[in-house]
């Protein structure tokens, strides 16, 4: 090779090298390298609950929910992306009008997350026609109620995709609680085909039915031959520990001593309780280590592998109800299960009951969270 060549080989290879997978700029709409399926990077991330979900309160108050300052927080505390619940009612009224301020404190939030480097998903969480807190939903025996979905997501598409794919990703509905797995696949087909042709790379999060729970992964449909979607499942495992005294709960009315690692309550100590709370506690009572939780993760793991798809936890937590240190030895042992298996992940939740704060002082529980980064 001559010495005169020698620019011209490094110029080459610089040329390949820029002319690869790189991010596309911000303003723009789709991505520049469609093949490039891992634009949407995500590892750690937190849920802004009860702020536009799971509240009565429509007025400005919400504000005081999350507000610039927790945007900065968040990223501060080492958290690459949050996960917001968003609720029909809370951004379309009952003659389908968009509620304005609504939608105006929705774009300020994501432009908070955006100025702190905090990706986004934008989960819908609950809509009129479905709640994961019912198994009588009307989606699955309306054609009306379901066109009204697609719907939804077309509107929240045209809203929303000013924003770079590389950093908000949909998820389209929140624990799906279909009478069967294959009303909810035929409903994600359907929803992600109409999204496909204004955004065909997006990241599209999707869950299995009934509540997303790793039991029913082998159940869920995953459209062909698109890359752009992630997998997610939830994980409240046990549910016995985890929602010990949860007050919407039947098994919530135990108030008896709960244990973790190990047997989580003494059959003994439901003695005198009504047979509805003890049915409650025995679905999930039993005995659970680290090694107990790795095991019940393996399907959506598995699937996920299979499928060379993300995989992604949307939700888990564990109520300030149990022991201290129980519940950090809870949250240490997920942690390093996700992380060791290269799941991504949001706790649930910010400012809610499960959350990173003191439910008495308003303060940072900074316990629990070097737990979840440390």
């Amino acid at each position: 090779m001559r010495r005169k060549d020698i620019p011209f080989i490094i110029f080459l290879g610089l040329l390949i090298l820029l002319s690869g997978c790189k991010p596309a700029p911000k303003q723009s709409r789709m991505f520049d390298h469609p093949n490039c399926e891992n634009y949407f990077q995500i590892k750690r991330g937190i849920n802004i609950s009860h702020w536009l979900s799971q509240n009565p309160d429509k007025s400005s108050n919400r504000k005081r929910l999350f507000a610039a300052e927790d945007a900065a927080l968040i990223a501060r505390l080492g958290y690459d992306h949050v996960r917001i619940p968003v609720d029909e009612e809370h951004l379309w009224d009952k003659q389908g009008n968009r509620i304005e301020p609504s939608f105006e404190m929705l774009h300020e939030g994501i432009n908070w997350c955006l100025e702190n480097d905090l990706k986004i998903i934008l989960d819908l969480h609950q809509i009129r026609s479905h709640s994961f807190n019912n198994q009588n939903n009307l989606l699955w025996k309306s054609t009306k109620a379901q066109n009204e979905f697609i719907q939804m997501w077309l509107f929240l598409s045209g809203e929303f995709s000013k924003y770079p794919v590389e950093e908000l990703a949909y998820e389209l509905l929140n624990e799906a609680v279909a009478d069967s797995s294959s009303q909810w696949n035929r409903l994600l087909k359907t929803t992600i085909d109409s999204i496909r042709k204004r955004e065909p790379y997006r990241k599209i999060i999707i869950g299995s039915n009934r509540w997303q729970t790793p039991e029913t992964f082998h159940e869920l449909v995953v459209p062909k031959n698109d890359s752009n979607i992630i997998l997610s499942f939830h994980f409240y495992a046990p549910h016995a520990f985890t929602h010990y005294r949860a007050h919407w709960l039947e098994a919530g009315k135990y108030t008896g001593p709960v244990n973790y690692p190990g047997p989580v309550i003494d059959p003994e100590n439901l003695a005198g309780y009504p047979e509805e709370v003890i049915e409650g506690i025995n679905q999930s009572n039993g005995y659970y280590t680290k090694d107990t939780l790795l095991k019940i993760i393996q399907e959506p793991v598995l699937y996920a592998k299979e499928h060379r798809l993300q995989l992604y936890c949307g939700e888990f937590g564990c109520v300030p109800f149990v022991p201290r240190t129980m519940r950090l030895q809870w949250y240490r042992d997920v942690r390093e299960m996700f992380e060791a298996n290269g799941i991504a992940w949001s706790n649930w939740d910010y400012k809610g009951l499960f959350g990173i704060f003191n439910p008495g002082s308003g303060n940072t529980d900074q316990y629990l969270i070097n737990e979840l980064i440390p």
